[in-house]
Parts: structure tokens; sequence; C-alpha cells
């Protein structure tokens, strides 16, 4: 397995809300990946990212550095540098050349990434609003390397914010010239207007076959990677009672709390008990 960043965090949070289909997942320890076509983020590992594919400077740079020979000649034939890089720009653009299989390997890769969307924090506002049934549902506690060891994970790593588009041919004069490596890190890039989630994304390591194939993809994990189930602020009590029976006494349930004289939410010291 890759790890995009060194290190990683003892606990992941998934939030859920009292659907169906949630409870029946947490009930048969099962959970989804997904590819970026599901996802609420439109430009979210897919071929929509923001990208930059126009770029002479980085565009001739990565040629030179994959085909130094070719370059010579090319050098040897125009003169000058600012000739032969201007000449090779225009062959460069040719939908048929090799850099365009390159740009389209990294996108297919992209697109057909299974991802697991995590978040490392249990304790926040709007992911509890979005996706934890508006403070009404519940919150997984995972142990990281528990749930890692227990799946098929090509990569893990947290996801960077940034709103500059990817300049593509500059990645990967940066990075290691491989579309797959690229993949992997362009999937791990979002709008800073997500920012808040937080989020640390782990990769499945089977990847979609086809654009048609599934958008998502079923994987178990041991009963024991759940260490902790919290409660929502607004999780009324029988929704806690019959949570609490998959699980009993297996794992630690807590409840979310408002911290005292604050917005700030906060998850109680006190394990819950049903009453």
């Amino acid at each position: 397995m890759v790890l995009l960043e060194k290190g990683l965090p003892k606990y992941l949070y998934k939030y859920r809300c009292f659907e169906d289909d949630h409870i029946d997942a947490l009930t048969r320890h099962t959970i989804y990946f997904s590819r970026g076509r599901e996802f609420n983020d439109p430009f979210d590992a897919c071929k929509d990212v923001p990208m930059i594919l126009s770029d002479r400077e980085y565009a001739v740079k990565f040629y030179q550095k994959r085909n130094p020979k070719s370059y010579a000649d090319y050098l040897k034939r125009f003169g000058s540098k600012q000739a032969t890089d201007d000449a090779l720009f225009r062959t460069l653009q040719n939908s048929q050349h090799d850099h365009k299989d390159i740009i389209n390997g990294v996108l297919q890769r992209l697109e057909s990434s299974y991802i697991l969307s995590l978040s490392t924090s249990a304790t926040n506002h709007l992911l509890w609003s979005h996706y934890g049934g508006w403070h009404s549902g519940f919150c997984i506690r995972f142990k990281t390397q528990a749930l890692i060891d227990s799946m098929n994970i090509e990569c893990a790593g947290p996801v960077t914010y940034t709103d500059e588009p990817i300049n593509l041919f500059k990645f990967m004069c940066d990075g290691q010239d491989d579309y797959v490596n690229e993949a992997r890190r362009l999937v791990n890039r979002k709008s800073i207007a997500w920012e808040y989630e937080r989020e640390y994304r782990l990769i499945h390591n089977r990847f979609a076959n086809s654009l048609s194939a599934d958008g998502s993809i079923a994987c178990t994990y041991p009963k024991d990677c759940v260490d902790a189930i919290f409660f929502g602020i607004r999780t009324c009590e029988q929704k806690k009672r019959e949570l609490f029976e998959i699980y009993e006494n297996q794992v630690i349930y807590k409840e979310v709390r408002q911290k005292q004289a604050s917005y700030e939410l906060t998850v109680s010291t006190d394990r819950y008990q049903p009453t």
C-alpha cells in the first residue's frame, strides 16, 4: 500500500443517518467504496477536474524528461531552444501524440478509482448536518490500521484542498512520471470549499474496468475494526437503543454534546447506556 503522507491517524470517522441501508451495512460490517461520479462534488475524481493541458513550459520539460535523445534531435534540427520548444509544443498539441495517451491514462485511472471517504473529526458541525441526519444520526469510529489491514487498499492519505487548477505536465515533472502515481495524487485533491470535511481517503486496489461499471463496491471488515459509535446531539433515545443492540458492550457508545457555553461540539467522557 502507498501512503500519500507519512503516518496514519489512529482513528477515522464515518457519519451516518438512520436509513435502512446504513443500519444494514453496519449490521453486516460492510462499507462502500465509490467512484467519483457518485460524489456530491461534480469535480471530484472525474474528467471534469480543473486541469491545465496547454502549458508550453512544462509540456516541453516533461517531453525532455521522458525523451532526452529525441529532444536533442529537435534541438539540432531547429537550432535555437526557442524554435525547438515552439515546434515541439505544436507537435505535443497533436491529438495523436503519446502525451495525449498519458493524459487519457491519468483520467481513466482517476474515473475508475473506488474511494472510501472518511473524516479525521467526529465533532464537525457541517458533517453532522450533511451526512449525520442533521445531528440525529450516528458516527462510526474505525481503528484505521485494522480497517486498512482488513481490505485490499492501494493507497491512503488526506485530501489536499486547493482552488488551483492542476497543471498536469508540471504535476508529472514534479512526480514520478507515472500516470498511476499521478492518478493517486489527483484523486486526493478537492476545492477549498470542501476543506471543512477534513477528509481522509482509502483507495481500493480494484479499479472499474469500464465507464459503465458499478459506481460502488461493497467491502466487509472484521467486527473489531469498529472501536466506538457516537450519537448525534439530536439522536432520539429510541434510535440509540436500537443501535446499541447491534454491538451492545462490544464497542464504546458515547453521545456528542454541546461544549459548555460554546458553539463547539464534544464527545461525552462517560459511556452511553440505554435508559
